[in-house]
């Protein structure tokens, strides 16, 4: 009894193991999908950001409506707010230093905003025009990830009860029989 009840808690942590292996693979598929977005609508802008001044103003305005992005704001290097469009939202979301590094480097850090402001997706970008670097952030919705959220915790319940179950049965059978 107690062999079976160790082996069903094992059959249970294993499953967990690859639910949150199939959650990083969906996760990344739809990073992957998002930096591809930002790079093309990266390219896009350039040509209005070489300009400088209302150039940047029409690639955010540009980039945002055509690309259908939620918001795209511009930043200096150091954090420094520069413009948004459409409007800034209320993201208090900064790179780290070495996110920072791999953005000058032309990565796309790519994240989630915190679940208390909804589920949206960040990516930055840095272009070069004539008044120097500038720090692009990019906004989106994404149910699909905000959906994979629910359906986790749900598991987590799910494997969370099963465990105890197991727990409290298995406690019950080793406990001690009266005479």
């Amino acid at each position: 009894m107690i062999f079976a009840l160790l082996l069903a808690g094992l059959v249970n942590v294993h499953a967990l193991v690859l639910n949150l292996r199939a959650h990083a693979r969906y996760r990344d598929a739809i990073f992957a999908a998002v930096r591809g977005r930002v790079n093309a609508t990266r390219e896009s802008m350039a040509p209005l950001f070489a300009i400088g001044g209302a150039g940047r103003e029409a690639a955010l305005s540009r980039a945002s409506t055509e690309e259908n992005w939620e918001s795209v704001e511009a930043f200096a290097p150091d954090g420094t707010f520069l413009s948004a469009h459409p409007h800034p939202p209320a993201v208090n979301h900064w790179l780290s230093p070495t996110e920072l590094s791999a953005l000058r480097a032309g990565s796309v850090p790519v994240g989630v905003e915190s679940a208390a402001l909804g589920h949206r997706l960040l990516a930055y970008a840095m272009l070069t025009g004539v008044e120097g670097p500038t720090v692009l952030r990019f906004r989106a919705a994404s149910p699909e990830l905000a959906e994979d959220r629910r359906e986790r915790q749900q598991m987590f319940l799910g494997h969370g009860a099963t465990l105890l179950v197991l727990f409290l049965v298995g406690g019950a059978v080793m406990a001690p029989r009266p005479a």
